[in-house]
């Protein structure tokens, strides 16, 4: 009988054997099982969870906090937490980032605070940091941002600066492998087919894809 590896997590450098017998043991966590849907217009506080194995109708998680409306905001995760960052609360814009354990449940707690309030932003996320971009300082979405966050998931605490977009602009859209984000389009407040990109792991300046 096979000798599989007790995993708290799947990061790391595995070889294709190690992660066969890994998920042949049941030890090789699973990710992908269901998706979270944060926030959002009225009632705009509840986090539903979905199950991509039994296509049902989503069923509560939680709240987010302080328990108002929040939409224009974004999300972000690892295989353990679920990550909340900024949006508008109506009439302003907010600069909170809360979190909760995936695999549990429950109502999101305070991780921090992101280094400027603003909405309509973007994220990217791999294992162990998530990086958060552009945005609107106010609402309406008039002043428009150039700044990029980051964070580290498996932590708690504010923000770091990690550089700047090639543009300032909200509406922005985050997609991103392990080792590099994408923000693409977005409005400053014309419409933009600007793209940069950055290395997840590294800080700086994003740079035109």
């Amino acid at each position: 009988m096979a000798n599989y590896p007790q995993l708290d997590n799947a990061s790391g450098v595995w070889n294709l054997r190690e992660v066969y017998d890994a998920v042949m043991g049941g030890y090789w966590p699973n990710g992908n099982v269901f998706a979270l849907f944060h926030g959002g217009y009225t009632p705009g506080a509840n986090v539903e969870k979905y199950s991509f194995a039994t296509k049902a109708t989503p069923t509560l998680f939680g709240n987010l906090l302080p328990g108002v409306q929040n939409y224009d905001s974004t999300s972000l995760s690892s295989i353990t937490r679920s990550i909340h960052a900024g949006g508008d609360t109506s009439p302003a814009v907010t600069d909170v980032i809360e979190y909760a354990t995936v695999a549990t449940g429950g109502n999101f707690a305070d991780f921090g605070n992101l280094t400027s309030a603003r909405d309509g932003l973007a994220s990217v996320s791999n294992s162990i940091r998530g990086v958060i971009a552009g945005g609107s300082t106010t609402s309406p979405s008039i002043s428009v941002s150039n700044i990029i966050d980051y964070i580290t998931m498996a932590t708690t605490g504010n923000a770091t600066d990690f550089g700047d977009l090639t543009q300032s602009r909200v509406d922005v859209v985050g997609a991103g492998s392990p080792t590099r984000g994408l923000f693409a389009g977005g409005r400053t407040p014309s419409n933009v087919n600007t793209i940069d990109f950055i290395e997840i792991m590294t800080t700086g300046n994003a740079v035109d894809f």
